[in-house]
């Protein structure tokens, strides 16, 4: 179902030609890393991640210091371990994107299960009939 919706930002003026074709979405981001970030703490019991991908764009998220504090016990516990921050993307900043509402998850990777290798049964082997 499409809403003809304005963009709520002033900056951005669309032709009425594409405000009619507009669909309004949630807009979630998951960022995924392998090392924790540098978290600077912040008024507010909380502390901000500066996170990058891999095309430069910067992401800022603040996070619950107890959510961030949970978060390196898990990494230190964890032998091998992931882990995400996820929320709504939000602004536009200088160089990237504001996280909002954002929250992060550390958990632990488990090894793969190996599968048996299957034995392929040649075509000489088979008897013609």
């Amino acid at each position: 179902m499409t809403h003809a919706i304005a963009p709520t930002d002033p900056k951005i003026k669309l032709s009425p030609i594409y405000t009619d074709r507009m669909t309004e979405v949630k807009s979630e981001i998951t960022l995924k890393f392998n090392e924790l970030p540098e978290a600077t703490p912040v008024p507010n019991k909380k502390v901000e991640l500066l996170l990058t991908d891999q095309n430069g764009v910067v992401f800022t998220a603040l996070i619950n210091a107890k959510s961030w504090r949970k978060a390196e016990a898990d990494a230190t516990a964890f032998s091998d371990w992931g882990g995400s921050v996820s929320g709504k993307l939000g602004q536009r900043t200088a160089n990237g994107f504001e996280v909002v509402d954002a929250g992060i998850k550390v958990f632990e990777k488990k090894a793969k299960e190996s599968n048996p290798e299957v034995t392929a049964v040649s075509s000489d082997a088979m008897p013609v009939s």
